[in-house]
């Protein structure tokens, strides 16, 4: 019986580029179903989880140019997921808050991106998950 290529050890960083592939694929056709890409999610994301941040702050959080980010909130602005408002006591400040559609559409991404784990997940048994999504989230922090 002849041997597959795949099973010899391969490196690690062919995996996770492999994994993160087939991974990608799925996340973007799930968030293009909702007309959201990546970066719109992330966006959202954060702007829920903060509360209130000022476009400045948002900038820094989610390390884009301020000149790009205002590009991402017009077109969100646009679609009605979210407000932007000038702080009171500083006009020059404008607050982003993500409107009702918004938090729907939030919620509907999250619940796409949740069975999209799961999926992930079910490749181990299920007393390994937990640690493998802690393990997974320390190598990302670290990089």
């Amino acid at each position: 019986m002849r041997k597959h290529p795949d099973d010899e050890r391969p490196p690690l960083g062919f995996l996770l580029v492999r994994i993160g592939e087939a991974v990608d694929r799925d996340f973007v056709a799930a968030l293009t179903d909702l007309g959201l890409r990546p970066r719109d999610l992330r966006l959202l994301v954060l702007v829920d989880r903060a509360g209130e941040l000022n476009q400045r702050e948002l900038a820094r959080q989610l390390r884009m140019d301020p000149g790009n980010l205002v590009g991402v909130l017009d077109s969100l602005e646009a679609e009605g997921l979210l407000a932007r408002l000038r702080r009171e006591g500083d006009r020059r400040q404008r607050i982003v808050n993500l409107t009702p559609s918004g938090r729907r559409l939030l919620a509907s991404a999250l619940r796409a991106t949740a069975a999209i784990d799961q999926r992930i997940l079910a490749a181990l048994p299920a007393s390994d998950r937990k640690r493998y999504y802690e393990m997974t989230r320390s190598v990302y922090r670290e990089l």
